[in-house]
């Protein structure tokens, strides 16, 4: 039994896609003729790297192709048994041209293993980006948090109770400030307490003279802030 590797489970959605697709296509059973077979040599690939691949195929083959003769069977489970593993294995892009996939296939019946051939990675790209837009913006409303519109509405931007009171809005935003229940336009506010000078520590200093030993060239700026420590430590 093959273990349940990443890899072995994109092996089970690529064949759950594949019969999902082909079911919407044509129904329980494939059409007897060139596409039906296409299709079926498709349908075989990932079954034919997966776990008893041997007795799978052939009823995989009565399901879906029951007019296929026993001996046409036979030759396209031995053709596909001469295929490389790397044969066997087509990419989602190459899987998509060759099926025809289109984009509105793929999304109504989430084929997620296999590209659509309609549209190239940029606009994949951007189609992932819109989607996960629109997900977590539902996620914010099932949070209780107020869509764009309805903040601005409410926005004291919008409202201008300083207009009612007859004052600037600078004035309104002190006031507010100054009362406990603002802290002014901005999320924070800024509070010097006290400035001092800071001499450069000892360790910066030790740093930089065995740096300039080693052949590290110290700017001219370094060497005059050096010098006020040095006639410091003089005195």
């Amino acid at each position: 039994m093959i273990p349940n590797t990443r890899t072995e489970r994109l092996r089970r959605l690529r064949l759950s896609n594949l019969r999902r697709l082909f079911r919407h296509r044509y129904g329980p059973v494939l059409p007897d003729d060139d596409a039906g077979r296409s299709d079926l040599h498709e349908l075989l690939l990932p079954i034919s790297v997966g776990p008893h691949a041997e007795i799978k195929m052939p009823k995989a083959i009565e399901v879906w192709a029951p007019w296929m003769k026993p001996d046409e069977a036979e030759a396209l489970i031995d053709q596909i048994g001469r295929m490389p593993i790397w044969e066997r294995k087509p990419t989602g892009t190459e899987l998509g041209k060759r099926l025809r996939l289109t984009n509105a296939e793929r999304q109504w019946f989430k084929l997620w293993t296999i590209r659509p051939h309609n549209m190239n990675k940029e606009e994949l790209a951007a189609q992932r980006r819109s989607k996960d837009r629109e997900r977590k913006r539902r996620q914010r409303r099932q949070h209780g948090c107020r869509s764009r519109t309805a903040y601005i509405a409410q926005s004291k931007s919008r409202q201008k109770p300083w207009e009612k009171q007859g004052i600037s809005r600078r004035t309104w935003y002190r006031r507010q400030s100054q009362n406990g229940t603002s802290l002014g336009t901005g999320p924070s506010a800024l509070k010097l307490i006290k400035a001092e000078d800071v001499l450069v520590p000892l360790e910066k200093r030790r740093v930089r003279k065995e740096r300039a030993m080693c052949g590290v060239k110290v700017s001219d700026r370094a060497r005059q802030a050096e010098e006020p420590d040095k006639q410091s430590d003089r005195r």
